[in-house]
């Protein structure tokens, strides 16, 4: 009996590791996933624009104010507060797509296929038959992200 309990301690603890191995596996490729996604979303022009717009802003309203005189001054504090509100923008757009793509990368790895449906591989995500499948159906397959580049340039979670 107390045979029996060990070997099926032994059993559920070993299925928790492959479990906890699986879902750090998912994460680990959903966060670089989600980390290129946030990159091409967020390029960082956001914060060049607005110091851009700040600085001609600032040297229009100086100008004005200061009759001409003040336009190089009005034109740093602008710039520098256009720099800043880009860069909060910036932050904000990345954080968004980010979040955005993590989380749907993690529930598309968690969903299991439904059954008999159409147009997918009926095989589970993240598994090695998956890998393979999907390796060699789509010759642009990202092992590490799960999608393929679709000809129309789309990236499409392989299923």
């Amino acid at each position: 009996m107390k045979t029996r309990l060990a070997t099926a301690a032994v059993a559920v603890m070993f299925s928790i590791g492959m479990a906890g191995s699986a879902a750090a596996q998912n994460h680990a490729s959903c966060d670089n996933y989600a980390k290129n996604y946030a990159k091409q979303v967020s390029s960082g022009a956001e914060v060049l624009g607005g110091a851009a717009v700040g600085a001609i802003g600032g040297a229009i309203l100086g100008g004005i104010i200061n009759g001409g005189k003040g336009a190089g001054t009005g034109a740093l504090i602008g710039g520098g507060a256009g720099g800043v509100a880009g860069a909060a923008t910036h932050a904000q757009r990345y954080q968004d797509a980010y979040n955005y793509a993590y989380y749907n990368c993690m529930n598309q790895a968690s969903a299991k296929p439904a059954a008999g449906g159409s147009g997918g591989s009926g095989l589970q995500p993240w598994t090695q038959p998956w890998y393979q499948y999907c390796a060699s159906k789509y010759k642009s397959f990202n092992p590490q992200t799960g999608y393929y580049t679709a000809y129309s340039g789309q990236q499409r979670f392989c299923q």
